[in-house]
């Protein structure tokens, strides 16, 4: 019989006895984790397994989500929003592809040479660069100042705060409590963001993701923590 539990990172994660096996094991399927158990395993074990092998997790989802980010095509005629800016074209007399962030406007422009390929596989990897870099200034702007708020909100403390380009998850808490947030936060809505920083919050009181953590996180976010989850699975960090 399948239970469940939800995973901030990985969404749904389906824990799965099998009479037939003698070991715990874990797989990815369809973008869905599965932790494979022996019967009359304890959940506990499971859980335990699943966090020891959660970065082997990360990087085969990683790996599987490369034909899809591939798709992903930058340059004029294709929007592209986050949180505080949006990314417009415009040609120039320099030679060379650059960006520009203007404040007043919230938008970054990429500049490009009269004639330059910016659809061939150089120009796509040079604007990603260019959005990247200005996600992670506007983040590091933002987002620091918008987690102590919450903290002071909610009576949490932590003893740092880093941004960093963080390709395959959201955020972290180390066993010393120093949050680090990933630029990609941007591209999620208002509540979202909300709802990681919450999260990593909570891990300054509880480390794992057991029972207590997550009775923790969905008292702080007024009972919606499933809701969050299953919200957050909708977005993908920014690859670089």
């Amino acid at each position: 019989m399948d239970c469940t539990f939800d995973d901030i990172e990985f969404g749904e994660v389906v824990i799965r006895s099998n009479n037939r096996l003698k070991r715990v094991s874990l797989k990815v399927s369809e973008g869905r984790v599965y932790v494979c158990v022996p019967p009359n395993i304890a959940h506990s074990v499971a859980l335990k397994f699943f966090e020891d092998n959660r970065e082997w997790v990360r990087e085969t989802l990683e790996k599987r989500c490369e034909k899809k980010d591939s798709s992903v095509v930058w340059g004029p005629g294709h929007k592209f929003i986050t949180y505080s800016f949006s990314v417009e074209y415009n040609e120039t007399s320099l030679q060379r592809v650059f960006g520009q962030f203007n404040e007043k406007r919230d938008v970054l422009t990429v500049f490009y040479p009269h004639g330059y390929d910016l659809f061939s596989m150089t120009g796509q990897k040079m604007i990603k660069g260019i959005v990247a870099n200005a996600l992670l200034v506007e983040a590091r702007r933002l987002l620091p100042n918008w987690l102590r708020q919450i903290a002071v909100r909610l009576g949490f403390s932590f003893s740092g705060c880093k941004v960093l380009k963080m390709s395959s998850r959201w955020g972290s808490c180390s066993s010393l409590d120093e949050i680090h947030l990933s630029s990609s936060m941007l591209l999620l809505p208002n509540e979202l963001i909300e709802f990681v920083m919450i999260h990593e919050l909570c891990h300054t009181i509880e480390k794992n993701h057991g029972k207590r953590f997550h009775e923790l996180l969905d008292f702080y976010t007024n009972g919606r923590e499933k809701e969050y989850v299953s919200l957050i699975k909708k977005y993908r960090t920014f690859k670089i």
